[in-house]
């Protein structure tokens, strides 16, 4: 069971963060809805499954930040006022 939700958990984070989407505009879920910069030449970072070695072999050119994406995250990107919790 524990390997089956890290392995959902990397799927998310790939989906959301490094898979390009057409009905977005060709922009990730997480750069279109918290209003940041699509990740680009990130190698083969995020992919689930791949091997270190073959990861390692195709670097990112910069570190690829990985942001959260919760309720609050996404409230607060759209609210119009700031939102402290």
């Amino acid at each position: 069971m524990a390997e089956l939700q890290h392995a959902l958990a990397e799927f998310v984070i790939f989906y959301n963060h490094f898979r390009l989407h057409s009905s977005l505009g060709y922009q990730t879920p997480v750069s279109r809805f918290l209003g940041i910069d699509t990740i680009k030449d990130h190698g083969l970072a995020g992919i689930p499954g791949l091997p270190d070695d073959l990861q390692n072999a195709y670097l990112p050119t910069k570190p690829v930040e990985i942001f959260p994406v919760t309720l609050l995250s996404v409230k607060q990107r759209f609210a119009l006022v700031t939102i402290d919790c």
